[in-house]
């Protein structure tokens, strides 16, 4: 399963019972510290974490902001698609990425699309 949540909701709206065996999670949105999309079990349940920047993630990830131990334990998506870290050991494995967007890759993936044109 692939579960994909874009909302700027203040109260989760994805539960953790929710999730099969080897479920992706990607949340979009609740890119302010008091929204959030997901409940503490989906947090509680996925045995991978990134994002697509750490610090950007410490100042407005509303569903790791007081829920995340350590942050050490929240990877960054460019060592996963680097191949430097691998993201899923078991298939049956529920993976989250916390997206909160990078401007600078959304200038890159523009740049290159122009050059394509």
């Amino acid at each position: 399963d692939v579960v994909v949540t874009v909302t700027t909701s203040q109260e989760p709206v994805l539960r953790g019972e929710w999730l099969s065996a080897g479920a992706f999670v990607c949340a979009v949105g609740a890119n302010d510290p008091a929204a959030r999309e997901l409940d503490d079990a989906v947090l509680e349940r996925a045995t991978f974490v990134c994002t697509d920047s750490r610090a950007q993630a410490l100042v407005e990830a509303g569903d790791l902001i007081g829920r995340v131990s350590d942050w050490a334990a929240v990877y960054e998506l460019q060592d996963v698609v680097a191949g430097a870290l691998r993201g899923r050991s078991d298939e049956s494995e529920i993976t989250l990425f916390k997206s909160n967007g990078l401007a600078a890759w959304d200038l890159a993936a523009a740049a290159r699309v122009v050059e394509l044109l």
